[in-house]
């Protein structure tokens, strides 16, 4: 991959899905709030930045915005919050799911995502499993994927791509991991399930993925008009700012800028 090349990417899922912890384990740096609470820690969007594997890469955490009993107003509320922090659109939708059963509340969430962003969405989607610990013995997650008929269904349609990451136990080293690590798994892709069973490796592999996926779609990122008139708008914010602080004297990171014209916006 060639160096700085920049990425934009959003997390979605219900809440307790681990978009927190897994935004963490990308950016290699504990910069979301994660809390065992099971009501959501995130209460809106929250964008941070950082680099990884010569990426410089932008994570939008999000608050349950899919979770079911929202109100159509607070859910109005989290999709605009969400669509300000990414624009002009993200490179990468990041689906997050728990290793786990496939059931009414997580597939309701994907009906809802489809909805509000459209099947054009999944072209620009990888499947992100947490709680990786819980496969099975030599298990890859896309055998996993494979016993469930509805779960195999949705990662075809997001192009087959597919990982997981386990923020718990697979950032341990191979002593703390004791017989949990270097078992040799059954598929010739992976030699060792000490290399499979890693963040580090977890995510290098999920970056590749959305390099591919990108230069499938020709560079380019999932938007739409909404999308499209608040990076205009968000430009010309960032513009106003400049020179306001051109007149105080004052100097600042575009990456702060960028986050005050944010909440211009979005106030």
């Amino acid at each position: 991959m060639d160096a700085f090349i920049s990425r934009r990417i959003v997390l979605l899922g219900i809440t307790g899905s681990g978009k927190s912890r897994a935004g963490n384990v990308i950016l290699g740096e504990e910069k979301f709030a994660v809390s065992s609470d099971p009501n959501s820690v995130t209460k809106d969007c929250q964008t941070e930045e950082g680099t990884a594997y010569g990426w410089n890469i932008t994570v939008t955490d999000t608050p349950g915005i899919f979770d079911t009993g929202r109100s159509v107003e607070d859910l109005k509320y989290s999709i605009i919050s969400c669509l300000i922090h990414c624009a002009p659109g993200p490179h990468a939708f990041i689906l997050m799911l728990k290793v786990g059963k496939y059931i009414g509340e997580e597939k309701k969430s994907v009906e809802m995502m489809l909805q509000y962003f459209g099947e054009e969405a999944l072209k620009h989607t990888v499947v992100l499993f947490t709680h990786g610990d819980e496969l099975q013995k030599n298990q890859t997650i896309e055998e996993f994927v494979e016993k469930n008929k509805d779960l195999k269904e949705l990662v075809v349609k997001c192009g087959g791509r597919v990982h997981v990451i386990d923020s718990q136990y697979w950032n341990k080293t191979e002593e703390e991991l004791g017989q949990g690590s270097g078992r040799p798994i059954s598929t010739g892709r992976h030699t060792y399930e000490s290399e499979y069973r890693s963040n580090s490796f977890q995510i290098k592999e999920l970056l590749t993925t959305i390099e591919n996926m990108v230069k499938d779609s020709r560079g380019s990122y999932y938007t739409n008009e909404s999308l499209m008139k608040i990076a205009e708008d968000i430009e010309i914010e960032m513009k106003k700012i400049i020179e306001e602080m051109q007149e105080r004297r004052e100097k600042a990171e575009e990456s702060e800028i960028r986050r005050q014209a944010r909440k211009r916006i979005k106030d």
